[in-house]
């Protein structure tokens, strides 16, 4: 069994996907297995898949007959791990070969952190430095409240480091990927409530922007629905109202107290009435949409 399990869900992915592998293989810490589950791909990415399997024992492939959505294989993957570590690695992105022993060595230090991350070096299609993201994420403070107050209330809006190095037995506990949009925001969420996240100062994480990523080439609500599941296009969307929701059943899942589990309702209730504003405009675009 390997020490760290790597999960790569892909559809139509061959412009990248090569890149990805070879800087995972690349690592210096070389006990892992990587995991690619292919959604129905039409264009090249199974065959080259095919190929690094033949050539790598450390590599399974799955592959499905139609794209079940992304939320689907994010957890398919998941499911089919093995190691006491997991990570995402998404077919468009890179990572440093000192990444996997450099957040292992955090991990197995500081026992009461579920995630450990780098800071991430963003990229354009073509390999080209943007800039140093500020994820701002390292909650090292024992209690989850805090840590869920600092979450909530962060400048960040992106969730990179969600493809950090995380305890298995910590995203065990959680309910993975939902099938609604920015549900990696929840799960983070929830991940914050169950331990403390370790940021290393020093960007070891590639991530590409490009016209093909999710979010730019589904420009609506209703588009990105269909892009975490299929089967949501065209439904009545309130995204930030459901995050709302969604944060309030992790903190009932959460091992909190009575009095930890008002405090953090109240976080929810507070960053609710900072988007109310937010909920309005998607309320009245979800009503819109469906006439």
């Amino acid at each position: 069994m390997p020490l760290i399990s790597i999960g790569m869900p892909v559809f139509n992915g061959g412009k990248y996907i090569a890149e990805a592998i070879d800087s995972i293989l690349a690592q210096t810490f070389a006990d892992f297995e990587l995991i690619i589950s292919d959604n129905g791909s039409k264009d090249g990415t199974l065959d080259i898949c095919r190929s690094y399997a033949a050539r790598d024992t450390r590599i399974r492939l799955e592959q499905q007959k139609e794209n079940r959505g992304a939320a689907w294989n994010y957890n398919r993957v998941f499911a089919l791990s093995e190691g006491d570590y997991f990570k995402w690695c998404a077919h468009d992105d890179a990572i440093a070969p000192p990444y996997l022993q450099r957040c292992l060595a955090v991990l197995e230090k500081h026992a009461d952190a579920v995630l450990c991350y780098p800071q991430t070096l963003l990229m354009d299609e073509n390999g080209g430095v943007i800039k140093v993201y500020p994820d701002g994420l390292h909650l090292e403070n024992t209690n989850p409240v805090e840590r869920l107050a600092r979450y909530l209330f962060r400048p960040a809006k992106k969730c990179n480091p969600l493809l950090g190095l995380l305890r298995r037995k910590a995203l065990a506990r959680t309910s993975l990927i939902g099938s609604y949009n920015a549900s990696d925001q929840v799960l983070l969420a929830h991940l914050a409530l169950l331990g403390g996240f370790h940021e290393i100062p020093e960007p070891l994480m590639f991530r590409r922007d490009h016209p093909g990523a999710s979010l730019r080439a589904n420009r609506t609500a209703g588009a990105v629905a269909a892009w975490f599941n299929p089967k949501q296009k065209g439904r009545f969307l309130v995204p930030t109202l459901r995050h709302g929701w969604e944060y309030l059943r992790c903190i009932r899942q959460a091992d909190l107290s009575l009095t930890q589990q008002i405090q953090c309702a109240r976080l929810v209730s507070k960053r609710l009435w900072w988007d109310r504003h937010q909920v309005m405009t998607e309320f009245k675009t979800a009503v819109g949409g469906v006439r």
